[in-house]
């Protein structure tokens, strides 16, 4: 079967600044909701959330992550952005479409060149780098994915490559013209999808007519936690039906599994089998983590991205089950709250269901 790769946007941390603040719709379509976020970006990189507006979906348009119905999908979607661009009586300059489904694969990329060290990194130098090492990225990261026997057979595609981290002799790239080195490195990211999960979203998205980029939810809420400042992290985040995992390390994302266990899926059980839930759940996050990191240690920290009624619960089982597999030391595991997210602003209180959508949009 012809593998196929999807289109290549790098979100570029190396150019030079620019005095422009940029608007970015995000969004996240999980379960029974669309939600869209416009979030504004300046220079520094501090982002602000505008507006947040949420359109209900159709009964079983989507599906474990899988979208169904690509109509109902689009009306949602158009209506939610429509509302959120005239409050802010703005046209955003992009969408930024999150997505997670059981087979979402990540492969990292550190890209190395050696340099005279003599002269200062220059914003053309940084440019090149960050482009030759998405290209890099890109091409191995198909062959990579392949060779897993769950996706043999499966056509793949990848969402947009993050460039996590650029590091000038191991020192984090502050800005073009002010460090000297030997060593120029970029960290990329590229997440992979089986293309039968991704096409039902693409098809919801493509009558819109706009400039679009998809990313991976759990990637995109591990790099805004990193933009925070929260350098060594398990990121997971509970949808409706999907729960996402993303491990961060030094301020960058480095893996990333999703599974179909959600917020649903508690629901119907008994309220005795509360504590039992958890536990189960918290070990299939503790494998995720694992499996997406291979054989690194695990952060000695999560944050649980989780609806309030659950999130304490939750956070308690999964910070038993990570401690399980540290090879030292201990886990500390909590809720993620907003005042976490000390580069994100906003002027009203955020739900931490939205946080997919800003994320997105805080990704582009």
């Amino acid at each position: 079967m012809r593998r196929r790769t999807g289109s290549l946007a790098l979100r570029d941390v190396t150019a030079s600044p620019q005095k422009r603040i940029g608007l970015s719709a995000g969004v996240d379509v999980e379960a029974a909701l669309a939600r869209v976020a416009l979030v504004a970006s300046d220079d520094e990189r501090r982002r602000r959330v505008r507006v947040v507006e949420r359109e209900p979906i159709s009964d079983r348009a989507i599906v474990r992550g899988l979208v169904r119905d690509p109509e109902a999908v689009e009306r949602a979607v158009r209506a939610a952005l429509a509302r959120a661009e005239e409050r802010a009586d703005h046209r955003a300059d992009r969408l930024v479409v999150a997505t997670s489904v059981d087979d979402l694969r990540v492969h990292r990329h550190v890209w190395r060149a050696t340099r005279s060290g003599d002269g200062a990194v220059s914003g053309a130098e940084a440019r090149r780098a960050g482009e030759r090492a998405t290209r890099t990225a890109a091409r191995e990261a198909i062959a990579a994915v392949s060779d897993e026997p769950a996706l043999r057979r499966s056509a793949l595609v990848q969402l947009q490559p993050l460039t996590a981290r650029v590091t000038v002799d191991g020192k984090p790239f502050v800005a073009p013209g002010r460090q000297r080195g030997e060593v120029l490195e970029v960290d990329v990211v590229v997440p992979v999808l089986p293309l039968s999960q991704s096409s039902g979203l693409e098809a919801a998205i493509a009558p819109l007519g706009r400039n679009t980029r998809y990313v991976a939810s759990p990637v995109v809420l591990g790099a805004l936690l990193a933009e925070s400042g929260i350098e060594d992290v398990v990121a997971v985040w509970l949808g409706r039906e999907v729960t996402g995992v993303c491990v961060v390390r030094d301020g960058a994302p480095v893996g990333a599994r999703s599974f179909s266990i959600g917020a649903g899926s508690f629901d119907p059980r008994p309220a005795g089998e509360a504590a039992h839930d958890a536990a189960v759940w918290a070990r299939c996050v503790a494998l995720a983590a694992s499996d997406a990191v291979g054989d690194r240690d695990l952060p000695a920290q999560a944050l649980v991205a989780a609806d309030p009624a659950r999130a304490d619960a939750l956070a308690t089982a999964l910070q038993g089950a990570l401690s399980l597999r540290q090879r030292t030391g201990g886990t500390r595991s909590e809720p993620l709250t907003q005042t976490q997210l000390r580069n994100l602003d906003a002027d009203f209180a955020l739900e931490i269901a939205d946080l997919v959508a800003v994320a997105a949009a805080s990704a582009a």
